[in-house]
C-alpha cells in the first residue's frame, strides 16, 4: 500500500486540498518565555535565601527545586516543551513553551517556578501561522 499524496483521489472522488483548514480556536494560549538566570543562583548555597517553601527538603539546591516544578507543570499542561540555546558565559538561559488561559495565568505559572526570584522572563504571546505544517 502506498502513501496517499496530493494530486490522488480519496474515496470519494475529491482531491484532497494542499491546504488544511484552520483550526478551531481553543481556550488557551501559547506563550514562548525566555528565562535567563545568572549561574549563581543555580548553585546557590541549599536552603539560603530567599527560603524553600516548608514541604521542600533542606538538601534540594534551587536548581534540583526548579527541575522538579517544570515535571508537575509539563504533567498539568502548562509546559509543553523546553529548550537550551546558546549560552553565554556566565549565563544559565531556556527557552520554555508554555499553555495557559491568558498572561495573568501564565504569570502565577512563572512565579511558581522556585528560580523566579534570580531569573529574568521574557514572554512572548504566540498565535498560529496559517501555513504551519504542524497544523
Amino acid at each position: 500500500m502506498r502513501a496517499k499524496s496530493y494530486g490522488d483521489q480519496d474515496r470519494s472522488g475529491t482531491t484532497p486540498s494542499p491546504h488544511r483548514r484552520p483550526a478551531a480556536p481553543s481556550a488557551s494560549t501559547r506563550f514562548c518565555a525566555t528565562s535567563v538566570t545568572p549561574s549563581a543562583a543555580r548553585s546557590a548555597r541549599p536552603c539560603s535565601r530567599p527560603t524553600p517553601p516548608p514541604d521542600t527538603p533542606c538538601r534540594a539546591t534551587p536548581a534540583t527545586r526548579e527541575a522538579a516544578r517544570s515535571r508537575e507543570l509539563a504533567a498539568q499542561g502548562s509546559l509543553l516543551r523546553l529548550w537550551r540555546p546558546p549560552l553565554a558565559p556566565g549565563e544559565w538561559r531556556t527557552w520554555g513553551l508554555f499553555r495557559a488561559a491568558d498572561a495573568e495565568q501564565l504569570e502565577q505559572v512563572l512565579a511558581s517556578m522556585p528560580l523566579r526570584v534570580w531569573r529574568r522572563d521574557t514572554v512572548t504571546p504566540l498565535s498560529p501561522h496559517p501555513s504551519d505544517p504542524g497544523r
